[in-house]
This record gives C-alpha cells, structure tokens and sequence, in this order.
C-alpha cells in the first residue's frame, strides 16, 4: 500500500452470518502476549463497525453479516516497505467467540 492510502480486508466477506477476528501487530503472531505490540505508529485504525476485543492489543471483532473489516489509514510519513503482521480466524453464528480469541498466542 502507499503511503495516505486506507487499507481494507475482505476475508470472509459473503452470504454468511458470524464474526471474523482480526489481530495486528508489528511482530510475527507467533510469539507470547508480551510479543505482540499492535499496529506502527504510521498506521491508525479508522472508526467503522467492528469491535475493538477487549484486553486485546490490536485485535478486532467484525461482523461478516455487515460486511465489516478493520480499516486502517496508512499515513502520508509512513516508510516504504512497513511491516504489519496480521492474523485473523472466523467464529461462526452462535460460536464461542472468546474461545476462538483464546488460543491466540497474544493473550
């Protein structure tokens, strides 16, 4: 993406109800809680319909029903070749959302 550009995800866009979780960080989500340090400061996230998790750094809840998804503005000072590592997973109509957030090596 360029820099002043906003960044959008589709994934699991459709006719099907649930929650699509995403998280972000600028280290590989792979690692323990105290790994994942959120977004670069260059990059903001911008108001939509999905849910800040709560004790969560980064991490997002998003209806697929309303067709949401984190937006993120990358901003105009924002360093060629920036890295944003992100993850996400889908929680059907009626799932255990917190069991799907849980495994997340980030908390």
């Amino acid at each position: 993406m360029m820099p002043g550009t906003l960044w959008q995800n589709g994934v699991g866009f459709g006719v099907t109800r649930g929650t699509m979780i995403y998280a972000f960080s600028t280290k590989p989500l792979d690692g323990p809680v105290a790994a994942a340090d959120g977004l670069p400061a260059s990059l903001t996230r911008e108001p939509n319909a999905c849910e800040k998790v709560a004790g969560a750094t980064s991490v997002y809840a998003c209806s697929v029903w309303e067709r949401a998804s984190p937006d993120l503005f990358i901003g105009k000072d924002t360093v060629d070749m920036t890295t944003v590592y992100q993850g996400y997973a889908y929680v059907p109509a009626g799932g255990d959302l917190k069991a799907a957030i849980r495994p997340c090596p980030m908390w």
